[in-house]
């Protein structure tokens, strides 16, 4: 939340990325929520429905930046998004996540 703070993460459709580069980690990690209610997530006005937190180890530099940006282009879809919000199991989620 501190990150969240400095620098909303919250993009259209309510979609969140909160992302940060720590030593805590020794590769990118991905965590998936997802609220069909929605939740109050940093200054939104909005409910955030689909978060993706990511945590990228410091040396990484480009590629938390390709893996936000990759996750943000398909999720700018809103057919995409109202896939993965319908979507009944985890392998539902991740077929549809990873359909092109």
């Amino acid at each position: 939340m501190e990150r969240e703070g400095k620098s909303s993460t919250v993009a259209n459709g309510g979609v969140a990325f909160p992302h940060a580069r720590t030593g805590l980690v020794e590769e990118l990690l991905l965590g998936i929520g997802r609220s069909r209610a929605g939740v109050s997530f940093g200054d939104s006005k909005n409910p955030v429905h689909l978060i993706f937190v990511i945590a990228v180890p410091q040396q990484m530099v480009n590629d938390y930046l390709i893996c936000v940006g990759s996750l943000a282009r398909l999720l700018n879809d809103d057919k995409r998004r109202a896939a993965l919000m319908a979507a009944e199991t985890p392998a539902e989620f991740f077929a549809e996540l990873r359909r092109e």
